[in-house]
């Protein structure tokens, strides 16, 4: 059955006068993965703010009443964060951890955990992590299995994030274990450009094909390339969740009147890693000015010396068309926050990507 796995950033502040924070919703989505937890300097699960076990305690029941057939899974990790090192580091770690985050999912109700480890031996990490990240899934998968046999409940699943470099993959992953002992794979099919000093040009953040005129590592650096690689290395169709932002990424152009595709750009935009709001706000208050890319199948704005990558209703149908037609098992989109969940764009659409992805993908809303 098709999929779509929804990640949703915990804030730190109790809901007021609200069960749900804002953003989260449940009738949207198959699965919700909960992102806001870490590890402790021992090496243990932790949580990263002391609200998120209150609220588990009172989004979860809530969640489930909304959607009874809802998936509920909790993440570890997250960009930006190297903390599953210590997690790598031995066998007594990965065990140390794994004996932690179970009892927590049982306890707060959920359906299981998902790794979000960026990146295991990569940028000057330890090589050894690599292996160490094949074994920590092995290990989850086993353990989640001895504790639904001990306990006559339902097994815990394991996913994780995965990266959608074509050079990344192939370095940091052993494939097999990937497709062995996940039960879901959440492509980050987004973050393929952005602004660097190594690369100060305007680029596509989750385009869906090459331009034309890419060539070898460039014509790697998008989603249907990177799907389908995770594919010819066997992690079956049905178990790839190809992910879609809802947020940007923007660039500040060296030159306003320069503002194609690759235009060279001195530094990160307004709408950068910002909310889809900050796009269709400029649209209707900053008069930017849209284009649509026929070869890449994304859009991008431009006004004054800004430029901004983004996903909008019609590129969200190339892409879940895409997806669909191809036969994968579903949509992950990053994340329900950066969604317009007030429906402030049009004045009345809440989650406006999002309610279109689920419409696509099921016919219904």
């Amino acid at each position: 059955t098709t999929k779509l796995v929804c990640y949703y950033s915990l804030p730190s502040a109790l809901p007021i006068n609200d069960p749900l924070p804002p953003g989260l919703n449940a009738t949207l989505c198959t699965h919700i993965l909960y992102i806001g937890t870490g590890v402790n300097s021992t090496g243990q699960f932790a949580v990263a703010n002391v609200n998120h076990t209150k609220l588990f305690s009172l989004t979860i029941p809530v969640l489930r009443k909304q959607n009874p057939s809802i998936v509920i899974l909790l993440t570890n990790g997250g960009g930006g964060s190297t903390q599953f090192s210590v997690i790598l580091g031995s066998a007594k770690n990965r065990t140390r951890f794994i004996t932690s985050v179970i009892p927590f999912l049982r306890q707060y109700d959920f359906d299981g955990f998902d790794l979000d480890f960026e990146f295991p031996g990569w940028n000057g990490l330890p090589e050894s992590q690599i292996h160490s990240f094949s074994l920590l899934m092995k290990e989850f998968r086993e353990s989640f299995e001895s504790d639904a046999r001990v306990t006559g409940k339902k097994r815990l699943l394991l996913t994780a994030a995965v990266a959608a470099s074509f050079v990344m993959m192939y370095k940091i992953y052993e494939f097999d274990y990937l497709d062995k002992y996940l039960d879901l794979v959440n492509l980050m099919g987004y973050d393929f450009n952005g602004f660097t000093w190594t690369s100060p040009f305007t680029a596509f953040n989750s385009p869906l094909f090459p331009e034309e005129y890419d060539i070898k590592y460039f014509r790697t650096n998008n989603l249907a390339f990177t799907a389908n690689e995770y594919v010819k290395n066997h992690i079956p169709k049905s178990k790839l969740m190809v992910g879609i932002p809802t947020y940007s990424h923007a660039y500040k152009l060296l030159f306003s009147r320069l503002h194609d595709i690759r235009a060279p750009a001195v530094g990160r935009g307004e709408c950068d890693s910002a909310p889809y709001i900050c796009s269709c706000t400029a649209i209707q208050k900053k008069k930017a000015t849209r284009v649509w890319d026929d070869a890449a199948k994304v859009p991008y704005i431009y006004y004054g010396n800004q430029w901004v990558s983004y996903e909008d209703k019609e590129s969200i149908k190339e892409k879940v068309n895409w997806i669909k037609s191809n036969g994968f098992g579903g949509v992950m989109v990053y994340d329900l926050n950066a969604d317009d969940y007030q429906g402030l764009c049009d004045g009345r659409t809440k989650y406006p990507l999002i309610s279109l992805t689920h419409k696509l993908l099921f016919g219904t809303l």
